[in-house]
């Protein structure tokens, strides 16, 4: 009976320590977008379709169409909120774009404005707060 003990603690150690050897930590980026008062003034009510790209160390992408909460953003407000990322990467680099579009299609010919802000990994702080201003690139599609 001992023995079957013994034996049962030590697969439970071993496994306690495969599992711990494989675990990472995530990194936390609270990305806060907002438009550019000098190129965007009067101009926001006319975003129609955000996408939030994430690349570097970590590639994704986000579509915020139709969502009312951020994109368009509320009553025509220059500030679109904070948007959470988490990144599993532990080194490298991360660059959060944010392009809008004139338009549903998110399309080159419709792309209205766009900014970007990175972030250098392993980052100093569990969750990390982040700027990210989008200013006006063109007139959009017509």
């Amino acid at each position: 009976m001992r023995a079957r003990i013994q034996a049962a603690l030590v697969a439970v150690s071993a496994l306690v320590t495969l599992g711990s050897a494989g675990c990472k930590d995530y990194t936390y980026f609270d990305v806060h977008v907002k438009f550019d008062p000098a190129t965007f003034s009067g101009q926001v009510g006319r975003v129609q379709a955000c996408h939030l790209f994430v690349t570097g160390a970590e590639s994704n992408d986000y579509g915020i169409a139709d969502n009312t909460r951020n994109c368009p953003p509320p009553n025509a407000g220059l500030d679109m909120g904070i948007f959470e990322y988490s990144a599993l990467a532990d080194s490298g680099q991360l660059t959060f774009t944010m392009k809008v579009y004139k338009s549903t299609m998110e399309s080159e010919a419709c792309l209205f404005g766009e900014g970007s802000v990175s972030a250098t990994l392993p980052a100093p702080m569990t969750t990390n707060m982040l700027d990210l201003t989008v200013v006006q690139m063109g007139m959009g599609c017509q």
